[in-house]
């Protein structure tokens, strides 16, 4: 239906889908292992990664294969397509249901220490949060800024196709998998070593790499689980909200700094600042590390 208020109401629906799926799914998978697999920690870290596999998967078809049905057949062929293999997700959701963990759901009230705990645990993990709104606010710069340059910047003829901007987005969970065994394997060999990465060191790493892809691309051409996940994916929501003042500026001539921010000093500005949001990681993941349990 092509009118404003049914694309916002569809967006609404879409986030409240998300926000009931994603803090519990990597829950309930979670969960499973501990009671089916307990102690297998390895098992579980591989799963997981299987897990994010799949869902890169879905991400490289739908990134190729939606834009090319909405280019042939329109807007409701693309958007029925999602929805139909969305119905038959719900599917196969449902048929694996006897072999999920079981959940026992406890409604009772909070005593005063269980709700001190998790006061506790918000502002640990505060600091950590607020930092990552910077990366996911670059991050999700893919279906904006990075389509217009992908648009005018780049040749989109690859191995006889002619690729749409749109499509470009796709490459990152190509890339993922790709990635994905290597990186798993890596990790594991670190391990044997001796060197267990914490995920705090992983995310630092993934910092220094956001910051120098910026600064690539700027010479570019002309329950407590599920709760914390969840606070987690506010992170994503706050940086998107601090690209809708953002990327407007693409392009766009800036009177007080007497630049026009073209692709190359638009990335260089993300560049310079993710050097003091890495530095701010650091010194928060440091005292997050040392207000966490020690695990092996």
């Amino acid at each position: 239906v092509e009118n404003r208020w049914f694309l916002f109401g569809s967006l609404a629906l879409l986030a409240m889908g998300s926000g009931v799926i994603k803090p519990n799914i990597s829950t309930l998978m979670g969960l499973t292992y501990d009671q089916q697999r307990p102690g297998q920690e390895k098992l579980r870290s591989d799963a997981f990664a299987m897990f994010y596999g799949s869902i890169n998967i879905g991400a490289a078809i739908s990134s190729f294969a939606l834009p090319a049905l909405r280019s042939h057949f329109g807007y409701p062929v693309a958007f029925l397509s999602a929805a139909g293999l969305m119905a038959l997700a719900l599917l196969f959701f449902a048929a694996g249901k006897p072999f999920y963990a079981v959940e026992t759901i406890q409604r009772r009230t909070l005593s005063s220490d269980e709700r001190y705990e998790r006061r506790v645990v918000l502002r640990r993990i505060f600091g950590l949060f607020v930092v990552v709104t910077f990366f996911w606010s670059i991050f999700d710069q893919s279906a904006s800024t990075w389509t217009l340059f992908a648009r005018d910047c780049l040749d989109l003829h690859l191995f006889g196709f002619t690729l749409t901007p749109d499509q470009l987005q796709g490459l990152n969970p190509i890339l993922i998998l790709i990635l994905l065994p290597p990186i798993t394997v890596l990790w594991h060999l670190l391990a044997d070593l001796g060197l267990r990465l914490r995920p705090t060191d992983k995310m630092l790493i993934g910092f220094v790499l956001t910051a120098i892809t910026m600064g690539i691309m700027s010479v570019a051409p002309a329950t407590m689980k599920s709760f914390v996940t969840a606070c987690w994916l506010l992170t994503v929501f706050f940086g998107n909200i601090l690209n809708s003042f953002i990327t407007p500026l693409y392009g766009r001539e800036i009177a007080w700094l007497g630049v026009t921010l073209k692709p190359g000093p638009y990335f260089a500005l993300f560049a310079a600042l993710m050097i003091p949001v890495t530095l701010a990681f650091v010194l928060v993941s440091r005292r997050f590390n040392q207000t966490s349990p020690k695990t092996s």
